[in-house]
Order: C-alpha cells, then structure tokens, then sequence
C-alpha cells in the first residue's frame, strides 16, 4: 500500500512536470508564432480632383505594425486589383511628415474637452501645428462667443504652452449656455485656419476634431456648406459626440455624417473619460496610418464604390463616393388644427445638392419617395432631384403634436402635426327674469303709496260726524 501510494506521488509529479512544459511550450509557441493583425481604413475621395487618399493603419498584439512597404498591401477596387497606388509612411515613421489638427470645442463640453486635448496636444510631436476653437451661445442674449488659438507650432516650450494656457483660460464666464449652438459658423472658421494659416503648413495629416453634443441650430452657414469647403479642401472631419445618442437622433446623424462625408471617423462619447479615449485613439490612427495615393482617373463618376485593403493576413472594405452626398437644408411646413386621430401626409420637397444616391430614414412616421400610394419606414436611398413626403398618424387627444424625422444623407428635416383645440366651454346661462311688481327698482316707491293709502284711509275713519 505503501509503495502504491509512493508510486501515485510519483506519477503526479511528472504529470504536473508535463503540464508545465506543455505550458511553457505554448507560451513559447504563441510569443515566437505571428500575432494576428487588424486594419483601420478610411478613405478621403473628395475634391474629385485629386487623387483618392486612403490611410490604412494595421495593428497586432504589440500595437502598430512598422516598417511596411507597397509590397505588403493588396488593394482592390470594386473587386478588381489595383496596382498604380503609392505608399507614404506614417508621422511615427517619417519625421518630414507632421500632423496639423485644428480642435472645436462647443462649450457644453468645456470641462472634460478641455482636458482630453491638453493630453492629446501633450503628446504631439515637435514640429507639428495645433490651432484650438471653443464657441458658444449665451442664454441671456443672442451673442454668439468663439473664441480662437491660431495654428501653434508644437516645439515642447513656448508654444506648446501657450496652447495649453488658452486651454486652461475660463472664456465661457459671461452667462448662461443656451440650448443654440453656432456649430456650422465654428466649423468654418477652422477650415479657413487651412486655407490662410499664420505659418506654412507641414507635409503630413490634417484633420479637424470637433468635440459637441451636435446640436448646431444658429449658425449662419449650413451643414451641406460646411461639407463642401471641407471636401474642397481635402479636410477630414472627426467628431466626438457627448450627446446621449439615443435621445437625440438628430444631433448623432449630424456628427455621424460630418465625419462620414468628409472621410472622417465618429465615436460617441457619454463621459469625459470616453472623450479621452477617443482623442487618444485619434491620435494613434493620424500618427500610425499608412498613405496609400490612387490616381484620380481610378474612379471619375459619383456612384458608390468599394474599396478594399489587405496587408499582414487581415482585409478591411470601405465603401465611397467621389461626388456630393450632403443635400440642402429642407423641411416640412407644421400642419394645425387638424382632425384627432387621422393620418396626416406633410408637403412634398426635392432633393437638391447632392449629386449621387444617399440614404434615407425615418422616425415617428413613414416617407415616399415620389410621394405616391407606397409609404414605408425601412431605410432607403433617393436619388438626386427625387421627391419625398412623409407622413404619420395624428394624435388621438386634443391640442397634442406628434412629429415626424426624416434623415437625408445626415441632414434631418422635421414635420409636425397639432390637432384642434378643445371647443370653448358654453356661454353661462341668463340671469332669471324678474318677478312682477319689482321691475326697474320700484320696489320702494310701491311700499311708500301703501303707506300713504292706509293713512289716509285711518284719517276718515277718526273725523267726528
């Protein structure tokens, strides 16, 4: 028994000496064997002028890929292969290239804003450029306030401070936030920070990174003028929205399709600590991404096209179109007093400014595209110069709104029903007619002659005979 017992200890011990080495083995294998890559793709298509741009950044388990060459990616377009493509490092591996980024701060997001680009500027490198834009609108006036750090030369001193300064200055002081926000106004001021900067810009990425709750309702300048002179300018957007993305389906469409339409990235963001990890992600991808240059000849027309890259075993598509795909503000006039309860169909508007297929969506209601019999509520396409209504069923209570979203493209256009107010309550009932004998305040003067009747009546009656 005892030997059985020795023998067990002993064939425990090199059962668990095995599961060690067999441990070890793998541990072994999977530190010498190739991680597994993964690739982050987008693509600028716009001006059409220019070539189309894609910045590809591929990562394994130790973070970015280095060292690539053209060799390592395969590009396809639209299933067939591509060949003339060019490749540019990346900023972290080629110091002639530098970042220029111009950051918009709406002032609802001050606080947490202010302190996620302090980090990302913190870690720029020398030599690239910063400029910063915060804006508001005060609730007790209609003073709309931007305020304004032209580019900056990141140099690890000087200027470096002084944008972490202007960072750190209370500009918002003045007032209360309103819910109005000049968005669309801010956004074009950063663009013009790239058409006339203080400095010659360097070579490199640019980018504008606007970090709002998305609610832009006051600005002079429209979405669709906003896209086109960051398209025109080669000008990506990304957009960090601090807006709850379930509540406020206008605001996320809005900062989904800036960054869409103008080759950008968006990232919701419910915290301040989200909004840091988005910056810092920003900054890898600008940093880390690959250039890959196609001629503009590759694609001449404004339908949608597919783009696909591989490199290191992993592949990743980006679909594109080299055309506009922000339409023209619209919306749908209100409709009043009408019936409870009854479907009510708005006006019919076309599509204007966009010059190839967008996607179409609907909340509260449905839309027809040619505002025909067919209604639905699916997402769709419409092309350019289409019609389309919406429409939903009225209220069932009295004196009650139910509205409709329609989303073109990322722009939104609202349509609102009210139904009739409640009819007026029924005059009061006329006042009683009076009783006979009391008409127009003769009560008085009766009682009086009945007074003077009875005494002269008791008068006769004492005069002797």
């Amino acid at each position: 028994m005892a030997a059985e017992t020795q023998f067990g200890k002993r064939e425990n011990g090199m059962c668990i000496k095995w599961l060690r080495m067999i441990g070890l083995l793998s541990v072994a294998v999977l530190l010498t064997g190739p991680a597994r890559a993964d690739i982050d793709l987008r693509v600028e298509s716009r001006p059409n002028t220019d070539p189309i741009e894609a910045f590809v950044r591929v990562t394994d388990g130790s973070g970015s890929v280095t060292g690539l060459t053209v060799a390592d990616f395969a590009v396809t377009l639209d299933g067939a292969a591509l060949t003339t493509f060019t490749l540019g490092l990346p900023p972290d591996q080629d110091p002639t290239q530098r970042l220029s980024i111009v950051f918009v701060i709406g002032g609802v997001t001050a606080e947490s804003a202010r302190s996620a680009v302090r980090d990302f500027i913190n870690q720029m490198a020398v030599d690239d450029y910063a400029a910063i834009i915060r804006f508001r609108q005060e609730i007790d006036s209609s003073f709309v306030f931007t305020v304004m750090q032209p580019f900056t030369r990141i140099d690890g001193g000087t200027g470096t401070e002084l944008l972490i300064d202007f960072l750190a200055t209370d500009y918002f002081h003045y007032g209360r936030p309103s819910s109005a926000n000049p968005l669309f106004d801010a956004l074009i001021q950063a663009i013009d920070q790239f058409s006339t900067p203080p400095a010659t810009l360097p070579n490199g990425p640019k980018a504008i990174i606007l970090i709002d709750d998305g609610s832009g309702n006051t600005s002079n300048k429209t979405q669709s003028d906003v896209v086109a002179l960051a398209n025109n300018n080669g000008i990506p957007f990304f957009t960090i929205s601090v807006s709850d993305i379930s509540a406020y389906l206008r605001a996320t469409a809005l900062m989904t399709s800036l960054a869409e339409d103008t080759g950008g990235t968006y990232f919701p963001a419910a915290d301040g600590a989200q909004i840091g990890e988005a910056t810092m992600t920003l900054a890898s991808l600008l940093n880390s991404a690959y250039l890959l240059t196609i001629p503009q000849a590759a694609v001449t027309d404004c339908n949608p096209h597919m783009l696909e890259v591989t490199s290191q075993g992993q592949s990743e598509s980006v679909a594109f179109t080299r055309c506009d795909t922000t339409p023209d503000n619209f919306g749908f006039a209100g409709q009043i007093d009408v019936a409870p309860g009854m479907v009510i169909i708005s006006e019919t508007v076309t599509m204007t400014g966009i010059e190839s297929p967008v996607d179409v969506t609907v909340t509260g209601g449905e839309y027809s595209i040619g505002c025909g019999s067919t209604f639905t509520s699916a997402p769709g396409n419409i092309l350019p110069g289409e019609e389309v209504c919406v429409r939903h069923t009225a209220s069932a209570d009295l004196s009650t709104s139910v509205s409709t979203l329609l989303i073109v493209g990322g722009v939104s256009g609202g349509f609102t029903s009210t139904t009739l107010d409640p009819p007026p309550p029924p005059p009061p009932p006329p006042p009683p007619p009076p009783t006979s004998g009391s008409g127009g305040g003769g009560g008085a003067t009766g009682l009086l002659e009945l007074l003077l009747g009875l005494g002269a009546l008791f008068a006769r009656r004492r005069r002797p005979l």
